[in-house]
Parts: structure tokens; sequence; C-alpha cells
């Protein structure tokens, strides 16, 4: 069975995950938020806060080590039972044809609690650039429901008691794009998936080792609460010849938050002058440069940085 309400976002994200798992590019950036995401669990309960034990580094995750190849010639069969926007599904007719001309492109069933049942199916293909995507369905009776899509790659998959996560994280399309990293579950009991959370985080980000052993609510208590990549007030003009990252708007700031917004603590400064943070979904900014060309309109997400722990409480 398949639960994913339009938009999902879960409140109250308390994981505690201490071992940056090994992904991409920057080893210790970008695979902390692999494991930061990962304790965004099913948080139903405002009152009680669940906790999961400590994840293991795991390399770019292989799906096909779990995936079957599917081969048919009825692709209106199968589009005919994907449920999703008719818009997304007018392309899907040739991209299947086209697709299973591949082994390494096409729609693939995969078999995730090893009941000898296809439990989800992955398009593998390929989006603007070009650059290398999957389209992510999950698998419900007779019907094929549609979970997510982007040009990017599932990265990580791990297992903690009945449930499964599986994280995918969004190709760099545009240098000044963010970092976005997607994480859903999946019981291996109910067979039911879950579209846990979204995350965005500039690529400069400063990331901490570790997480705080509890991490801390807070709301902001200036007016304008300024979230950046680092700890610092100002940081120098790039030069002609740096790289080109996330965008910023002015500095190393990448978020204007208001009074009253919602996050969780993650990790301080030794001085505890600063907070390494994640905003909540439901926390708006007033402005954001944390942007990539595969956002969806309106979408809420959480974003992660560094804020002064003066303009908190």
């Amino acid at each position: 069975m398949l639960y994913v309400p339009k938009n999902r976002v879960i409140a109250n994200p308390l994981h505690v995950i201490a071992n940056p798992l090994h992904v991409i590019a920057s080893v210790a950036k970008q695979s902390f938020f692999i494991s930061l995401f990962f304790f965004i669990q099913l948080l139903y309960s405002q009152t009680q806060i669940p906790y999961f034990s400590i994840l293991d580094s795991s390399p770019e995750y292989e799906w096909k080590t779990k995936a079957k190849k599917i081969y048919s010639s009825d692709y209106k069969g199968i589009i005919a039972k994907i449920k999703a926007p008719s818009e997304f599904k007018k392309n899907l007719e040739e991209e299947l044809a086209w697709a299973n001309e591949s082994e390494d492109y096409g729609w693939f069933e995969i078999d995730l609690n090893n009941d000898k049942k296809a439990d989800a199916m992955i398009c593998k293909t390929v989006y603007f650039g070009p650059s290398e995507g999957i389209r992510f369905f999950a698998i419900e009776g007779n019907s094929i429901n549609y979970l997510f899509d982007g040009s990017g790659t599932l990265v990580n998959f791990k297992q903690l008691g009945d449930i499964i996560y599986l994280q995918f994280q969004y190709n760099i399309l545009d240098s000044e794009e963010a970092n976005v990293l997607i994480t859903i579950s999946f019981n291996t009991k109910s067979n039911i998936f879950n579209y846990l959370s979204k995350i965005y985080y500039a690529q400069q980000t400063d990331v901490p080792k570790s997480l705080l052993s509890s991490p801390i609510t807070f709301i902001t208590t200036a007016s304008k609460t300024e979230l950046r990549y680092s700890t610092e007030l100002s940081v120098p003009k790039p030069k002609e010849d740096d790289p080109i990252k996330t965008k910023t708007l002015t500095s190393n700031i990448v978020g204007y938050f208001s009074k009253g917004s919602k996050g969780y603590i993650l990790n301080k400064t030794t001085d505890g002058k600063w907070a390494f943070i994640v905003f909540e979904p439901q926390s708006q900014p007033i402005e954001c440069s944390l942007k990539h060309g595969m956002d969806k309109e309106k979408e809420k997400v959480w974003r992660a940085g560094w804020i002064q722990r003066q303009f908190i409480k």
C-alpha cells in the first residue's frame, strides 16, 4: 500500500547521526547530509521523539543489485496503471519505447523486501543537459504510483528494522544551484512507501562532523535572521578563477527568515556563538538563494545552514 500525500513533509526531524556517509563529491559535506535525513522518519507524534541508531558508511548505492530489467512492448498497458498527472504521463510512452533498447536505461522492477514480488519500479532515463536521472514509482496492487523523479541518482540504501530508507540526490545542472537530497522509506511489513523529506543546502556549506546527541528546537527572535553556509559574518569576494558554486544573496548568506521561524539545532560551535540548524518546511524564508532547476512550484522543503545563536531561543 502506498501513502504519499501531495507535497508531503514531516514535522520534527529528530534522529541523531554521528557517522558521515561517503557520497559523490565532497565527503565531509555531502556525506553528512546523506546521513542527516535518515533521522526524518514517520514522526506523527508532536510529543514523542523517536530515536534511531547510527548508520554505517555507504558509497553510492547501486540499486540495480535489487533490480530486474523489464522487457515489454506493452507500453500503453504500463502507462495505464500509473497514477500521475496527465501531463507527466504524456512523455512516458515514447520514453518507454527508446529506453527498452538499452541495457543501462529503461524500466526496472525492484523487490525491496525479498518476497519475490516487485515493490517499486524505476525508469532510468535521460534529462536535459543531457544528464542521467530516474523516475521512481511504487507498486500498489495493479497500480503504479508516482513518488518522485529528477536528474540524479539513488545514493544510499539502508535498512533499520522493518524500514528501508532510500535517498536520491539531484545532479548539479547549473553551477549556482543548491544541493538537494530526497529521502523516502519503505515498510517491509506493510509495503507502505512514504516520501519523508527534501533538503536544500549550499554546496559551500561547512558541515560539522557530528550532530548533537539531542537536537534542540528553536524559534527565531530577530525580525530577520540570516541563514549562512559558514560561521563568518563576511567572506572574501570570489576570485574570477574560483569555481562557481551555490548562489548567495550576499557574502555567505543564502536565506533570510522572519521572526518566529522554527527549526532544530543539530550542532554548535565550541564558543556557542553559532548553531548548525535545519529550518522546518513550514518556516518559509523571506528570501532564499537555495534553488535548483528541478524545483517544483510552491514546494515546501527543509533548508540547512548556520545561524547566530543570539537570534534564536
